[in-house]
């Protein structure tokens, strides 16, 4: 008999971490419960951008929701009345999230940083999670970050109280295990990497990749989420920043540059590609004919395999950086997140290979990548002797999960 998952929380794959997600916890998943493992993704996302992820899903077992508004004068409808004055996201479908939750083996809130109050208070999920529950399946938080709280002690109570009540926390990284136990949540903890480590890469075709992968070349990812935390989100003086650190790593390093998107999105406050080609406008003419730009039709797995090919990698998006370690390429990470600090951590064992967003200057990141490729031997062979039990950790949550649901059944 297959098994049915229920993945919630995750965002649509034009951001390449959230496929990474899911690609890497199927990959999971059907080591421990068979190749004919089947899901269910529900994400938030326009009604176009669901079409146009189930029309190109390559995955023949997995099928895409959405969690849709509901109908005018519904309660429903007032939820959503709500959530436009506290920006929630209360008014999820809930028939459906109640429909798979009912006739999957266990749901799964696959959202990396959804527990967190990196983006708001994590109401509508709370809500799935009610909503799962009332279902009486498992519910298991799946390789995410959580926490901290402590800005808002009242929530913070609420939240505690929330969480206990999973059968399992598999966090990704060791602060977010410290912010649970200085909460008093310990017997539902456990430790599982980032989904995406496992992510198989894929090459893509050359006439999509649109250039021949020059050799050496140092792959950087910047994005305009950055401008929040260095220019008071100010994205065209972020723009011009982006441009000096980009000339000023060519200028130290002599190699060529691969400028790589990781989110695209037709919000230009959240599309790195659009970002990223404005910074590649704005490079010296002495700069331009070194720089490559990626265009935002790679997925998640090709994204991976072009980061693969490159000798160094800086990123600021959380699972470009991943993508480049879990590869072995030495990595730094531009760390404005608890996520990217803790990752960074778990793998480096220290934050030396992170820049933070108020040191982050064009001699700050040059300095920073020139140690990189001074050390690139040292760390890929530290890279070589982790992953390994980085890997296999991912792949232990799948049996937890086992234990859990036989348990239940």
């Amino acid at each position: 008999m297959s098994h049915l998952f229920f993945l919630v929380g995750n965002a649509p794959y034009s951001n390449r971490g959230c496929e990474a997600i899911v690609r890497g916890t199927m990959r999971i998943l059907r080591r421990e419960f068979g190749d004919d493992t089947q899901a269910v993704v529900a994400s938030f996302g326009s009604k176009e951008e669901l079409l146009r992820q189930s029309a190109q899903e390559t995955d023949s077992g997995i099928k895409h929701v959405r969690l849709e508004l509901p109908s005018r004068f519904s309660a429903g409808w007032w939820l959503r009345q709500i959530d436009k004055v506290l920006g929630t996201k209360l008014a999820c479908n809930r028939r459906a999230v109640s429909h798979y939750a009912a006739i999957a083996d266990a749901a799964l809130q696959i959202g990396g940083d959804n527990y967190t109050l990196d983006y708001g208070y994590p109401v509508a999920f709370m809500e799935i999670d009610r909503l799962v529950w009332a279902q009486s399946k498992p519910l298991v938080l799946w390789g995410a970050s959580v926490g901290p709280f402590d800005s808002d002690p009242r929530f913070q109570e609420q939240i505690a109280a929330h969480l206990k009540r999973f059968n399992a926390i598999l966090v990704r990284e060791g602060r977010s295990e410290e912010v649970l136990h200085e909460m008093g949540i310990e017997n539902n903890v456990s430790r599982m990497p980032d989904p995406a480590f496992v992510m198989e890469a894929i090459e893509p075709d050359t006439d999509k990749l649109g250039f021949d992968l020059p050799e050496g070349a140092v792959g950087i990812n910047l994005s305009p989420l950055m401008a929040k935390y260095t220019t008071a989100g100010d994205l065209h003086k972020w723009a011009e920043i982006g441009a000096a650190i980009v000339s000023e790593v060519r200028r130290t390093l002599k190699r060529p540059i691969i400028l790589v998107p990781h989110v695209t999105s037709a919000d230009p406050t959240k599309d790195d590609g659009a970002l990223l080609r404005k910074i590649a406008a704005l490079l010296p003419q002495s700069v331009k004919s070194d720089v490559y730009v990626v265009g935002d039709e790679l997925s998640a797995a090709e994204t991976k395999w072009l980061i693969s090919k490159c000798a160094l990698f800086a990123g600021a998006r959380t699972h470009s950086t991943i993508a480049a370690i879990s590869s072995g390429v030495p990595t730094l990470c531009f760390a404005y997140s608890t996520k990217a600090r803790g990752i960074s951590e778990a793998v480096y064992s220290s934050l030396d290979y992170c820049v933070e967003p108020d040191v982050l200057t064009p001699e700050a990141v040059s300095s920073a990548m020139a140690r990189l490729d001074a050390e690139a031997d040292i760390i890929k062979s530290r890279l070589r002797a982790a992953l390994p039990e980085l890997f296999e950790e991912c792949f232990a949550a799948a049996r937890i999960l086992k234990k859990i649901i036989s348990h239940g059944s």
